[in-house]
């Protein structure tokens, strides 16, 4: 099966060996982790999702899930091409960059650093994501409103070089595993 393109951002060929992300399969919107070749009992007729009810055959299957998967990720450009890409992307002295994994309150960290950076106890009014350095191509952050808060999920070696060598703020946000791994299972 050919590969979905959208834009400048590439999805890679899915065969059945490929795990895909997290995917809302049941009409409670439970989110599980599963295999392409897995997906077809779900999305099989009878299944929990009806949505998927035609599907007759793997082909089939994979296709109607590759619709929903591409969607999903049409807005994400491949790691593997981006991250050379946000290492060597021009940073201004006043950015700030905010690392922490996954469920361990960069949220709200980055919430609270906007407002310090604003000087006002106003939310900021564009997404988190948007400033998400894994999200986006460097160049898309060109003509944003300075001063810039980036966020990542991404380690710290990751960054922009200049970050460092201009000595730009960077805040690592750490938290007890035991206490993220909870919130990662009740996030799923």
């Amino acid at each position: 099966m050919a590969a979905p393109s959208f834009g400048r951002y590439k999805i890679g060929p899915i065969t059945e060996k490929d795990t895909l992300i997290e995917y809302a399969i049941t009409p409670r919107s439970t989110v599980k982790s599963l295999q392409v070749g897995d997906a077809i009992q779900h999305l099989a007729p009878g299944s929990e999702d009806n949505s998927f009810n035609t599907c007759r055959n793997f082909s089939e299957a994979i296709a109607s899930l590759a619709s929903v998967v591409c969607t999903a990720l049409s807005f994400l450009p491949d790691i593997r091409e981006i991250l050379p890409l946000i290492q060597y992307m021009p940073v201004y002295d006043d950015d700030v960059f905010i690392i922490a994994h996954a469920k361990t309150g960069t949220h709200w960290t980055w919430e609270i650093v906007n407002m310090l950076m604003k000087g006002s106890t106003d939310y900021e009014k564009m997404s988190k994501a948007r400033r998400q350095l894994e999200f986006h191509y460097p160049d898309e952050f060109k003509d944003m409103p300075r001063p810039r808060v980036f966020n990542s999920h991404l380690l710290l070696h990751h960054i922009p070089k200049q970050a460092i060598e201009k000595k730009c703020k960077v805040t690592v946000v750490q938290r007890n595993p035991k206490d993220t791994i909870v919130s990662l299972f009740y996030h799923m």
